[in-house]
């Protein structure tokens, strides 16, 4: 039988009164302990169960599963947050360290792991799991996981880069970017990673998908500095200086994007000239990356923002919209922007 043929076989024999049912559904459960489903099985049946959980005793598991799992984790990535701002990056890599630990015991109990009817992402944004679904089209039901695996393994991926463990954080970060793939960010992290490794195709891929789903400016800007120090490591210091100028439009007031334009004229002594606008858009094309933001978050923010605006949704309207005028302080997108504010 199929996953969904077994599932609805289950569901069909379902006793009518509630503590039967729990028994039965906990006697199926371990029944198909051992099929190759039996992860599946497992999780249908428990949800299942929650039918029959009166909601006082559903809301308490909750807390208990928060307690237990969830905060503990969340404080010692806010603690070794804290540390590394503090530029304490030694004494916040045992935290993020016995975080891990803590990850790798939830993979073991199968806890928010990907099956034949589940995926779950760490999206930060609405906009990134909306995004998400157009991309992939997924056919199984995406799911939001409340534990930070992606935060967690980006700050420490990071950490591990900066000291020069190239291998050992493009493996931390490649889990990064799993667990959240419309986070420009994370997937340029990850791209640094692999540059320091040598691995110029997948660096070039995974920048590619960052410029896809680059939906802020300080996402673009990022992508462009990380291509632009790819190209200055490749001494093409005028594409790199282009590259970087780009960024700056989006994000002129970050350090980052200013140091790299000075290292550049550095390395250069002042020379770096910056390609023409044509130039621009045919290394563009040559490396697969744009000017200005993917169309389709462009089209996806500025069409849900429109659409709410008509439908008198302020609060939703104003995030897409907002959105949207970031990356093409387009007229009308203002015009509605200002409706609303």
């Amino acid at each position: 039988m199929t996953l969904d043929e077994i599932i609805a076989q289950i569901a069909n024999h379902l006793p009518s009164e509630d503590m039967a049912a729990l028994a039965y559904l906990n006697e199926q459960a371990e029944q198909y302990s051992d099929h190759e489903f039996a992860a599946e099985i497992t999780r249908a049946c428990a949800r299942m169960m929650m039918d029959y959980i009166p909601a006082d005793e559903q809301a308490q598991a909750f807390d208990d599963m928060l307690e237990e799992i969830v905060y503990p984790i969340l404080d010692g990535l806010a603690e070794a947050q804290n540390l590394v701002h503090a530029g304490a990056d030694e004494e916040a890599l045992p935290v993020l360290e016995t975080l891990i630990g803590r990850l790798d015991a939830i993979i073991d109990q199968g806890l928010f792991q990907n099956d034949a009817t589940t995926e779950y992402y760490c999206f930060g944004e609405p906009f990134e799991e909306l995004l998400f679904m157009y991309m992939n089209r997924p056919e199984h039901q995406v799911e939001p996981c409340m534990v930070p695996f992606m935060e967690v393994y980006d700050l420490y991926g990071t950490l591990l880069l900066a000291q020069g463990q190239a291998r050992a954080a493009a493996h931390v970060l490649k889990q990064a970017a799993r667990w959240n793939p419309c986070d420009a960010t994370v997937l340029c992290d990850y791209a640094d990673a692999l540059a320091e490794m040598g691995d110029e195709d997948g660096f070039l891929a995974t920048v590619k998908e960052a410029f896809k789903v680059a939906y802020s400016g300080e996402g673009l800007a990022r992508c462009y500095c990380t291509i632009g120090s790819y190209f200055m490591n490749q001494n093409m210091d005028n594409e790199a200086l282009g590259c970087t100028l780009l960024g700056l439009q989006y994000d002129e007031d970050n350090p980052a994007i200013h140091a790299q334009i000075t290292a550049i004229q550095e390395k250069t002594d002042g020379t770096a000239q910056a390609p023409t606008f044509e130039d621009m858009m045919a290394l563009c094309e040559r490396y697969g990356f744009n000017i200005g933001a993917d169309d389709l978050v462009v089209g996806i923010a500025c069409h849900y923002g429109e659409t709410f605006f008509q439908k008198g949704d302020e609060e939703q309207a104003e995030y897409f919209l907002e959105i949207a005028y970031e990356l093409t302080e387009d007229d009308t997108v203002k015009s509605m922007l200002d409706q609303i504010q």
